[in-house]
């Protein structure tokens, strides 16, 4: 080899290290972003179900209240006391306080 090649090779060994780890480090933080944004979503989802949650026990707690009876044994369980659902309408049984009967109630929103 003649004398300035040993440069000209070790010259294109850093440009092409150079190229080949910032493929690398490009595909590193892709990989990272992708990552977080996974997370973001996973936990914004499980936020979402817990407060469904809680909204739905906050409800059926709600919905047994409005019903006393005067013998505890007649007030519905949660799973009985909800008829019929819809987007703005909802039909359920609660307990007349006089005589202790069954009425359905119904709820509608607009």
């Amino acid at each position: 080899m003649k004398e300035g090649e040993y440069g000209k090779l070790a010259l294109l060994d850093i440009v092409g290290s150079a190229l080949i780890g910032g493929i690398l480090l490009l595909a590193l933080m892709r990989m990272d972003e992708n990552a977080s944004e996974t997370t973001y979503e996973c936990q914004e989802n499980l936020t979402a179900q817990q407060n469904l949650t809680s909204l739905v026990n906050n409800i059926e707690f709600d919905f047994r209240k409005m019903g006393y009876a005067s013998d505890p044994l007649n007030v519905p369980t949660s799973d009985s006391m909800i008829v019929h659902g819809e987007n703005h309408r909802i039909k359920f049984i609660g307990y007349s306080s006089d005589k202790g009967s069954t009425i359905n109630g119904v709820y509608q929103s607009f």
